[in-house]
């Protein structure tokens, strides 16, 4: 039993005296001090010089100055692709539909930023738009004609309780080509109204009103090329036309909807012409067209003076509807 013990100890002891040298010499390694051993002074001192030419994280890394180019104007924005490290590949399109936020690295290398203002932004907007959407309200000034004249005795001017609505329409192009001049495709639907009195007739001639109340509803829709040419960043201008067809739908008010003649359907093919001047609101708000574009990749917003031309003249009945008309509408071009 002595033994065991005494051999035990002895292990023990060689094991304390093996883990105190592995000790020494890790901490001499690392030049801190150990009592009883003097200092040398030369490790300290090269220590001392490399930490001062190292950095405080990365070894052997120093940081560079970035010179900064501003300009007093508002948004941020990279001064050039090549300058701010932007891959060769991205579009000038890609980068406006990103407008607002960052793309991991593409910021890399760069050395210079440019503030740009709201409106030089516009300028970058400038031929970048391929599709349209907008609405605009077209006067009912068509020349409608009949054998027997009823439109005009119904819906005239010249009749008492007479109106005629004009119609609201909706357009959507699509362009194949947008740049320094626009050519795409075109669709627009309108609805139209009119109301008015019906009227006595005896022999042909036109006798008084009645209290029979007649609403005729018109709805166009079209099919056309699109063509468009901007004049400077604040106008442009454009035409359109091709195939049409129109729907009318009428209905009286002194008659139960299970009875004849209540309503009544026709449809006629034609053609239709439209031409427009927009003008820019963007550059009257440029501060809002800039959010448009973050936020809905807007790229303008136009107020339209419009002209439209049409022609129907193959309805059921002996009735056709021509001529020209102006309006007013919005248009708002996308990415």
């Amino acid at each position: 039993m002595k033994f065991s013990i005494g051999l035990v100890m002895s292990k023990n002891h060689n094991l304390v005296i093996l883990t105190f040298l592995f000790s020494f010499n890790s901490l001499a390694e690392i030049s801190l001090p150990l009592p009883g051993v003097p200092i040398d002074n030369s490790v300290l001192e090269n220590r001392m010089k490399e930490s001062e030419t190292r950095g405080a994280f990365v070894p052997g890394d120093e940081f560079e100055e970035v010179d900064i180019k501003t300009k007093k104007t508002s948004v941020y924005v990279p001064e050039d692709a090549e300058d701010a490290g932007l891959d060769s590949e991205v579009t000038r399109r890609e980068k406006l539909k990103n407008f607002g936020s960052t793309v991991p690295h593409s910021m890399e290398g760069g050395d210079s930023y440019q503030r740009l203002s709201n409106r030089d932004l516009l300028y970058q907007f400038q031929g970048e738009g391929s599709k349209s959407f907008g609405f605009y309200y077209i006067q009912d000034t068509y020349d409608v004609s009949d054998a027997n004249g009823i439109y005009n005795r119904t819906y005239g001017e010249n009749v008492s309780q007479a109106m005629r609505g004009g119609s609201v329409h909706i357009s959507y192009e699509r362009f194949w080509v947008h740049d320094k001049v626009f050519l795409g495709w075109g669709m627009n639907f309108g609805v139209g109204l009119s109301q008015g009195k019906g009227s006595f007739t005896s022999s042909g001639v036109s006798g008084g009103q009645s209290t029979t109340k007649f609403s005729l509803w018109t709805l166009p829709l079209d099919l056309g090329l699109v063509f468009e040419v901007p004049l400077g960043n604040w106008l442009k201008v454009g035409v359109s036309g091709g195939p049409s067809a129109m729907g009318l739908y009428q209905h009286r008010d002194d008659k139960d909807n299970r009875e004849g003649g209540k309503h009544l359907r026709q449809v006629s093919y034609g053609y239709y012409g439209r031409a427009n001047l927009k003008i820019s609101m963007s550059h009257f708000m440029p501060s809002q067209a800039v959010r448009n574009l973050k936020a809905y990749t807007m790229t303008k917003m136009y107020l339209t003076l419009e002209a439209r031309m049409q022609e129907f003249n193959n309805f059921q009945d002996d009735l056709s509807i021509t001529g020209q008309s102006f309006g007013l509408g919005f248009a708002f071009e996308y990415l």
